[in-house]
């Protein structure tokens, strides 16, 4: 008995089989991490909320105390969001005030809500990239 020539079976993947699985991961892939980083995004819209918000309510301390807004935003939490993702800024008059939070650098890819605004009425609105009032925002 020949002990080469006995007959293994072969087992494994073939180049072709290991390409497909490859181009298929590829594809699940392009269309996943857009998803994600859109999550991301809208997740992240929460800071400037949460900023805009907590800005409104020490604007309104700051009225009772000196019977005046102020348009220093160190006054009323500074000029980042919480998280940092957007920066805040003030423009107020003696009975009325406009507080903004606008995307900052690591937030700057969402173009369909990068402006936040609130008022003394509590009216809130938000913007595009190109200024052009979103809706769904907030």
């Amino acid at each position: 008995m020949n002990h080469f020539a006995s007959r293994h079976s072969v087992t494994g993947f073939s180049l072709i089989e290991l390409m497909v699985v490859v181009a298929i991961v590829g594809i699940l892939a392009s269309i996943a991490y857009p998803a994600y980083q859109d999550s991301i995004q809208k997740s992240r819209r929460s800071d400037a909320k949460i900023a805009l918000v907590q800005a409104a309510a020490s604007e309104e301390r700051w009225f009772s105390s000196n019977n005046a807004y102020t348009s220093n935003a160190t006054n009323i939490g500074g000029v980042l969001s919480p998280e940092g993702y957007y920066n805040v800024a003030v423009v107020a008059g003696t009975l009325t005030y406009s507080i903004t939070a606008t995307a900052g650098t690591e937030q700057a890819a969402d173009t369909n809500c990068n402006t936040f605004t609130i008022t003394q009425t509590g009216a809130k609105t938000s913007k595009d990239d190109g200024a052009v009032v979103s809706t769904g925002c907030w």
